[in-house]
């Protein structure tokens, strides 16, 4: 298989965001329901955000993956971006998600 590397970190990347879609709007949830009403505003904005609008991040794998199979093609990119940039996404995409999760559940703290 000739984009084997894009098969693979694109699949991983997309499988990111889906768990880490499911993982922070369950950690949201479990800590709306333990918040009392505050009139500090909303602890829970910015995880809120990424859980609602971060299915918007599945275009980034999707880009990724058609961005490097260009550049491939044209021989202006190596199989090593290829591999670099594909981990590098992928690393950024798992540490948003971890943040956002970690946000909502230090809350109850």
């Amino acid at each position: 298989m000739e984009y084997r590397t894009q098969a693979i970190l694109g699949s991983l990347q997309c499988i990111a965001v889906l768990a880490g879609l499911i993982i922070v709007k369950a950690c949201v949830k479990m800590t709306d329901q333990a918040l009392a009403p505050s009139s500090w505003g909303d602890p829970l904005e910015m995880p809120r955000r990424v859980g609602n609008l971060g299915i918007l991040l599945i275009v980034l794998p999707l880009m990724w993956v058609f961005l490097t199979i260009h550049g491939e093609r044209s021989n202006n990119e190596s199989k090593a971006t290829t591999l670099v940039t594909g981990i590098a996404l992928l690393t950024g995409l798992l540490a948003l998600f971890g943040w956002a999760a970690l946000q909502a559940m230090k809350v109850l703290q």
